[in-house]
């Protein structure tokens, strides 16, 4: 009974962190679930169906502050895209006809250098709602169905498609993990008619095998075909599942053939504002650079929030890092089965989705900021047209920001500086400076140089201490907080943006704003 109130107790104490966010034009075409990627700047949605619930035979390409719009060779309506290690992608399957029924045999390949699509030879069989990998050798593995038999075929440049085998159960839109040694595992949340799946992994080579884990968590059923999953190391994947008994979400961390949940220092919320329960039916976004992943969830009054994985502590035998923020919109709030992409400054752009209902579908397109201003030291040239678009840059900062690179790039910079540049896109890039007792040690094992030589830069280009300028980093990430969230106790303030002590986090704050806390709140209300 403790345990339970325990629970009860840190699932009411998880803090919400309001996020900026803002909007981009509006696409050309209404469309509800498209597959929504990016490559490098640009922004792309595929396909999904518009208005009336008819499937889309066009693509969008969002780059320079603007829609272009893209003629695919097939409607691809719940059909699989997955990328290739030449650069270019695979786009197959969908639904035949309007209101999502029946599967196509079409597939194409689409070159994001050139954004041109040219047909392949068809599947083995009409598939809706498949997925897709790369495996060596140019082999390409394809396998789930929706309401037609599934089973799993193999696409190779000389031979096409040609099915390989049956599956142990049929399923919608299914995991696929490549293996090192050319196998591949095939799993998921939702038979091909809609009901859970029974918890059996199919291999590529080999027999079925069940895994107990699956019997008490199940993988999310996505609305949004497109699902790569999220591998954070080799033959090793982040998967967000919903217990089977009560409902709580939770991470499931597949290392090769072994199933295991992902530890976490707070629950992942199924309860955001006012008490709203929020669904959390879309993909696990997948940030590298930042060592974190990203998890998409609306609530019953429409509000979205994004729960963010730091995943690198429970690879070294600790847990990972839950940090959860949200946005309203307050005149008719945000619309469910959007397509999700990140950009490379680590803003998360979502398209499309629908308000009321499937036959409705929206054309909007927003920009959500979750990592705040911090962010945009990351930022290329190529986004910022967006971010003005989306309200999230004023003009006169993009100016100063665009001023500033064109100086960085073409200045003659000193070894000294140029590692003060590392330093600085590390720290902000990373967001290391929230790491609890970061050592100068930490920073330079990531810089791949020496501690003599880091400390020595940082007091040269700064004339500060590596403590003081992480906790420059850190003070101005707790303003953000405090200045956003005031609703976020202090103290939970301090032990987010990385202070392993309130007294230091106190010390630190009256240094860098010559206020406490209160005074700075209370000066801010004035």
């Amino acid at each position: 009974m403790k345990t339970v109130l325990l629970f009860l107790s840190l699932l009411q104490a998880i803090p919400l962190i309001r996020m900026e966010y803002g909007k981009l034009p509006d696409m050309s075409t209404p469309r509800c679930a498209p597959v929504v990627t990016s490559s490098g700047e640009s922004i792309f949605a595929f396909g999904g169906h518009t208005s009336g619930f008819i499937p889309v035979a066009t693509a969008e390409c969002f780059s320079g502050g603007k829609w272009q719009t893209l003629d695919m060779t097939y409607p691809h309506d719940g059909g699989f895209l997955t990328a290739l290690p030449d650069g270019k992608w695979m786009l197959g399957g969908g639904s035949e006809k309007p209101f999502g029924i029946g599967q196509t045999f079409g597939v194409e390949l689409f070159d994001p250098a050139t954004h041109s699509f040219s047909p392949l030879t068809i599947m083995d069989r009409p598939r809706a709602y498949a997925s897709a990998a790369a495996l060596p050798g140019g082999r390409i593995i394809v396998s789930g169905n929706w309401y037609k038999e599934d089973g799993i075929e193999l696409y190779t440049p000389k031979e096409g498609f040609k099915g390989i085998k049956n599956t142990a159960e049929a399923r919608r839109s299914p995991y696929i993990l490549p293996l090192k040694d050319g196998n591949a595992l095939i799993f998921g949340g939702m038979d091909s008619y809609g009901d859970a799946a029974r918890g059996w992994v199919d291999q590529l080579e080999g027999e079925p095998f069940s895994v107990p884990l699956l019997a008490e968590w199940i993988p999310f059923n996505f609305y949004v075909s497109f699902s790569p999953p999220a591998q954070i190391a080799p033959e090793t994947w982040l998967i967000p599942a919903i217990s089977r008994t009560d409902g709580s979400a939770g991470i499931l961390l597949v290392q090769g053939k072994t199933f295991s949940l992902l530890p976490t220092d707070v629950p992942i919320p199924r309860t955001g504002i006012s008490a709203c329960d929020i669904e959390y039916a879309m993909p696990l976004l997948l940030d590298t650079r930042r060592e974190c992943a990203w998890l998409p969830g609306i609530d019953t009054g429409k509000r979205f929030y994004l729960v963010k994985l730091d995943y690198a502590p429970a690879l070294k035998e600790g847990r990972a890092r839950v940090t959860t923020y949200y946005a309203e919109n307050p005149d008719i709030g945000f619309p469910k089965e959007m397509g999700f992409a990140i950009c490379p400054d680590g803003s998360i752009a979502a398209l499309g989705g629908f308000l009321t209902d499937n036959f409705l579908p929206v054309s909007t397109a927003f920009l959500f900021r979750p990592l705040g201003p911090a962010a945009s030291a990351g930022l290329s040239r190529a986004l910022v047209p967006a971010l003005i678009a989306a309200g999230l840059l004023a003009a006169a900062g993009a100016a100063l920001f665009l001023s500033r690179r064109r100086k960085k790039a073409t200045a003659q910079s000193s070894p000294s500086e140029q590692l003060m540049q590392r330093i600085r896109t590390i720290l902000e890039e990373k967001q290391l400076y929230k790491v609890h007792g970061l050592q100068v040690a930490d920073l330079a094992k990531e810089l791949g140089s020496n501690t003599t030589y880091v400390s020595a830069c940082i007091n040269k280009e700064t004339g500060a201490s590596f403590n003081d300028l992480v906790n420059g980093y850190r003070i101005h990430y707790a303003l953000d907080l405090l200045t956003e969230n005031p609703s976020l106790s202090v103290v939970h303030v301090a032990d987010i943006s990385g202070f392993s002590s309130y007294s230091s986090f106190l010390r630190s704050f009256r240094q860098y704003t010559g206020k406490t806390p209160s005074e700075y709140l209370s000066a801010g209300q004035d």
